[in-house]
C-alpha cells in the first residue's frame, strides 16, 4: 500500500509538472509562421526604405533600398515625353547604384529597384561587438509592463531617418529630388524591422505587420513622408513571461495533489 501511495505522489507530481511546462511552452515566444501572408505591390510613388532584418539563425542584417513606381510615375506620359522621363528615372537609379558600389557596399539592381547591404553580422554579439558595446555599459532601465501571466518590454526610438544630413539616405533623397525630379512631398520613408517572432511575442505601432515568406520573419513596417520622418517615433514590445506565477501555477498544484495522495494513503492505512 506504502508503495502504491508512492507511486501516486511521483505520477501527480509528474503529471502535474508536464502539464505545467506544456502550458508554458504554449506561451513562449512563437516563431514565425508560413501561413501568414506577404504583402502586396507598393502603391508609392518612389521609396526610401532602411531594413533592420534580425533572421531566426541568429544573422542580423542592414539594408538600404530605393525603389521606384515606374507605373505611377509614367502614368499619363505618352511618346517622346514617357521616354524623356523614363530615361531620367533609369538614369537616377543607376548613379544610386554606381555611388553605393563606390563606397564600398554590395548593391544591385532589379529592374526599379536598389538593394544595399550596408552590414551583417553573424549574431547579436557580433553586432554589439561592431558598435562598441562592451556588456558593461551603463543604459536607462526599460520601464516594464507587469503582468501576472506575462510582463512586457517597450522600447521606443526615432528611426534612421530622423537626422539624414550627410548620409547615405541623404544621398538617395537628393538624387530623387534632383536626378529624377520628384517632389519631396512623394517620396515614402519606409523603416522595416525584421524579427523571427510573431505579433504575439513582439508586437509594435507599425502601420503594417507582415510575413516576408522569402525571408521567414515578421516585418514591421513603419512608413513616413518627408516631414514626419523627423519626428516619428516607433514602439517595439517584447513579451516574456512572468517566471513567478508560472512557476506558481506548477508548484502550487503539485503540491496539493500531493498533499491528497498522502491523504488517500493514509486514509487507507487507517
Amino acid at each position: 500500500m506504502k508503495r502504491v501511495g508512492l507511486l501516486f505522489i511521483i505520477l501527480a507530481i509528474c503529471l502535474t509538472v508536464a502539464y505545467g511546462t506544456v502550458l508554458g511552452v504554449n506561451y513562449e515566444a512563437q516563431p514565425a509562421s508560413a501561413e501568414e501572408s506577404t504583402p502586396v505591390v507598393s502603391q508609392h510613388i518612389a521609396e526610401i526604405i532602411f531594413c533592420n532584418f534580425n533572421h531566426s539563425n541568429g544573422r542580423v542584417e542592414r539594408k538600404l533600398q530605393v525603389y521606384l513606381n515606374f507605373d505611377k510615375l509614367l502614368d499619363g506620359l505618352v511618346g517622346g515625353d514617357r521616354a524623356v522621363k523614363e530615361l531620367e528615372y533609369n538614369q537616377c537609379l543607376d548613379t544610386l547604384l554606381e555611388y553605393y558600389q563606390a563606397k564600398g557596399f554590395t548593391a544591385e539592381r532589379k529592374d526599379n529597384f536598389i538593394d544595399v547591404t550596408i552590414a551583417t553580422y553573424e549574431d547579436i554579439t557580433e553586432l554589439y561587438i561592431a558598435n562598441g558595446f562592451t556588456g558593461y555599459d551603463e543604459n536607462e532601465p526599460s520601464e516594464i509592463e507587469w503582468g501576472f501571466l506575462f510582463n512586457y518590454y517597450p522600447s521606443t526610438s526615432k528611426t534612421v531617418f530622423a537626422d539624414i544630413n550627410g548620409t547615405i539616405i541623404d544621398r538617395a533623397r537628393g538624387e530623387l529630388i534632383d536626378g529624377a525630379k520628384i517632389d519631396a512631398k512623394d517620396i515614402s520613408f519606409i523603416y522595416n524591422y525584421g524579427t523571427k517572432y510573431n505579433t504575439q511575442t513582439v508586437s509594435s505601432n507599425a502601420d503594417k505587420v507582415y510575413y516576408a515568406s522569402d525571408l521567414e520573419i515578421y516585418v514591421h513596417e513603419f512608413v513616413m513622408n518627408d516631414t514626419t520622418r523627423t519626428t516619428r517615433e516607433i514602439t517595439l514590445k517584447q513579451r516574456a513571461q512572468n517566471t513567478v506565477t508560472w512557476y506558481l501555477m506548477v508548484i502550487v498544484p503539485s503540491l496539493v495533489l500531493a498533499g491528497v495522495a498522502m491523504l488517500i494513503a493514509s486514509k487507507r492505512k487507517g
